[in-house]
């Protein structure tokens, strides 16, 4: 055990300085994230994209400090076992007594000898755990002919909603194709539309009730051709008539005139 003991200490000690490498590029990492995350939630306009931003930024400096953490531990934990492997073990020695009693008439005799044994305790080895993998499959939907009932598969709950005609919207960058002006919905619902323009920089989907104020929903990074623009569960708002708008910024910030419709939630 004491050499076993040694050889980690060695082991640890000989790869400690790529373990604070490691530990180093990953703070760094996580630094950008959070400047990146702050700087998002300065700039947002609206009140939705400023919490969300300010979850992700609390989430990054968590991170930060559990990286910090792991680090003072590797070094605390490597220092204490250092020492502690260094004391030298005292040796202890058993004196054995022979007691001996006399009687008359029969001659002497020696009392039994106890000898005192030591017994070790069984070592317990750690079995290794399994890394956890995940994996995600993503597959790119068939958009069916129009007039049909569509069915919608989503992980959470399908829904089904009669197909009617899409939004007048004037750009042809900025369109909503499914479900159509006036759609009644429940459950989870894809939005299949197109959302690229020239200078893309990302798009966004926003809610609001009749003569209200918009709310965000969504937001994208990416441009998306005749494809899903967004995946929403309808159970998170109550049931009603309400308005549905795509919004495509560029990267000067500017957007051109959103492309709305409204939808009816069941």
């Amino acid at each position: 055990m004491e050499l076993l003991g040694k050889f980690f200490v060695e082991f640890i000690t000989g790869i400690q300085s790529w373990l604070y490498l490691f530990l180093i590029i990953i703070a760094i990492f996580l630094y950008r994230a959070i400047t990146d995350a702050l700087q998002k939630q300065t700039q947002s306009i609206f009140v939705l994209e400023r919490e969300q931003a300010r979850g992700r930024l609390t989430k990054k400096i968590i991170h930060l400090l559990v990286v910090i953490v792991v680090g003072l531990g590797i070094y605390v934990s490597n220092d204490i076992t250092a020492q502690v492997l260094s004391i030298e073990p005292i040796p202890t020695s058993v004196t054995i007594v022979q007691v001996f009693t006399t009687s008359y008439p029969s001659p002497p005799s020696p009392t039994p000898t106890v000898t005192l044994t030591s017994t070790s305790l069984p070592s317990l080895t750690p079995s290794p755990t399994q890394p956890l993998t995940s994996s995600s499959v993503k597959q790119k939907p068939t958009l069916p002919p129009p007039n049909t009932i569509t069915k919608f598969v989503s992980s959470e709950q399908p829904t089904q909603y009669i197909i009617k005609s899409p939004p007048n919207c004037p750009n042809p960058g900025i369109q909503i194709i499914r479900p159509g002006d006036g759609a009644s919905l429940s459950g989870v619902v894809q939005f299949v539309g197109t959302a690229n323009i020239e200078n893309f920089d990302y798009y966004k989907v926003e809610l609001r009730y009749p003569n209200g104020e918009w709310s965000f929903l969504q937001r994208y990074d990416s441009p998306v051709s005749q494809g899903v623009i967004a995946v929403w569960d309808t159970n998170t708002v109550l049931p009603g008539r309400y308005g549905f708008r795509l919004i495509v910024v560029d990267k000067t910030g500017n957007y051109p005139l959103p492309c709305e419709m409204s939808i009816q939630i069941n």
